[in-house]
């Protein structure tokens, strides 16, 4: 038997060093609530982004700079490379 996959609508957006003031309600939310963590390092004594880790049903999920985020309509957030970002959705 062949199945195809079912059409989804997600809410996505890059995510990039100014996340924490640019990004969706829903992330700087889940962000508030502890289920997603900006991840930081220092460099030259001062901290930066370089991604965030999400608490996901399937576990801790890792997105850098330049992945997309995306929402599911059962408010599931997770991470997507940009790559297979544009393989799997085109804009509504």
């Amino acid at each position: 038997m062949w199945f195809k996959k079912k059409p989804v609508a997600v809410e996505a957006f890059i995510f990039n060093k100014e996340a924490e003031v640019m990004a969706p309600k829903w992330f700087l939310k889940a962000v508030q609530n502890e289920k997603i963590f900006i991840d930081r390092r220092l460099e030259d004594e001062r901290s930066v982004v370089y991604g965030c880790t999400i608490h996901s049903q399937y576990g801790k999920l890792q997105a850098y700079i330049g992945d997309y985020i995306l929402k599911g309509p059962s408010g599931e957030i997770w991470p997507c490379k940009k790559k297979m970002f544009k393989k799997l959705y085109e804009r509504l």
